[in-house]
C-alpha cells in the first residue's frame, strides 16, 4: 500500500511540476519578460526556471518551447550589448 501511495505522490508531483513549467512558459512569452521576473512571480529560483525551459519545456510543448528560447536568446543579447556599452562607458569617464 505504501508503494501505490509513493507512486501516486510522485505522479501529483511531476504533474504540479508540468504544469508550472507551461504556466511559466506561457507568462514569460505573454509578458516578454526576464527569468528573474519569471522567478519571482512563480517563487522559484532563476536557476529552476532556466532548466525548466531550456531542457523541460521541450518535452512538454515544442512550439512554446521554441518561442521561449528565441525571447531567452533575445534577452541574452541585448543583456550582453548593455554590459559592452556599459564598460564602453565607464572607461570614458
Amino acid at each position: 500500500m505504501k508503494y501505490l501511495e509513493n507512486c501516486y505522490n510522485k505522479l501529483l508531483n511531476q504533474e504540479k511540476r508540468e504544469k508550472r513549467i507551461l504556466e511559466e512558459a506561457t507568462w514569460y512569452t505573454d509578458n516578454r519578460s526576464s527569468i528573474r521576473d519569471v522567478a519571482d512571480n512563480f517563487m522559484v529560483s532563476k536557476s529552476t526556471v532556466y532548466d525548466d525551459f531550456t531542457i523541460r519545456l521541450k518535452a512538454l510543448d515544442y512550439d512554446l518551447y521554441k518561442e521561449a528560447m528565441s525571447i531567452l536568446h533575445y534577452n541574452n543579447i541585448h543583456s550582453y550589448e548593455k554590459m559592452i556599452a556599459n564598460k564602453s562607458y565607464n572607461k570614458t569617464r
